[in-house]
């Protein structure tokens, strides 16, 4: 049994247009321009992201259906949902592309549909100048470390420094704790690391 829209009784055999209605990083808009190939770069942020997009139509606009993907963050496309705003948390820094596409009541696809190119921009302590940075610093702590161990226990060896409050296994803690920091903790991959931070963790 078919049944046969009387107001349309061939289908609609056109595919809705898709527009990308608004782009919000982090609270702020930014603007989009439609069938553009400009790539929007955004500045350091916390990399939340807010898209409204729509298909505009006058017939059953309720029963368009939309298929979405984000290139460079999983890049495979969704199943086709009604719903016409999507939310994206804590993107890290990187080049990506968004892309909707819209399927009318009939299931007639834009395969072109709506896409917009952006740069999320890191931060200074996400950039890989400032992550060997840390791994060079970490290093020379070590290096530092192992000088004033064997120092110190050459002056033991001689009686001397007695009476000192810093003792060899206090300082065997200290370079075994930046090990740890380095081979199991991996702080260095840590975007928000600080040295406060490295100072409270040793």
């Amino acid at each position: 049994v078919s049944v046969i829209d009387p107001a349309n009784p061939m289908g609609n055999k056109v595919a809705p247009p898709v527009l990308i209605e608004e782009f919000i990083v982090d609270g702020t808009p930014f603007h989009v321009r439609q069938k553009s190939e400009e790539v929007l770069w955004i500045p350091p942020g916390e990399g939340n992201i807010s898209i409204r997009y729509t298909a505009p139509s006058f017939i059953t606009a309720e029963k368009i259906k939309f298929r979405y993907r984000l290139e460079g963050w999983s890049g495979k496309w969704s199943k086709p949902v009604f719903q016409r705003n999507l939310h994206f948390n804590r993107i890290p820094p990187g080049n990506y592309r968004f892309q909707v596409l819209a399927c009318n009541s009939d299931g007639v696809w834009n395969n072109g549909g709506a896409v917009i190119s952006f740069q999320l921009t890191p931060a200074f302590y996400q950039t890989k100048i400032f992550r060997i940075g840390i791994i060079f610093f970490l290093l020379i702590s070590i290096l530092l470390s192992l000088i004033i161990y064997r120092s110190y226990k050459r002056h033991l060896s001689r009686n001397k420094y007695k009476n000192s409050t810093l003792t060899a296994n206090q300082v065997e803690r200290y370079i075994k704790a930046i090990i740890n920091l380095l081979e199991v903790k991996k702080i260095y991959r840590d975007p928000n690391i600080s040295s406060e931070k490295m100072a409270q963790l040793i």
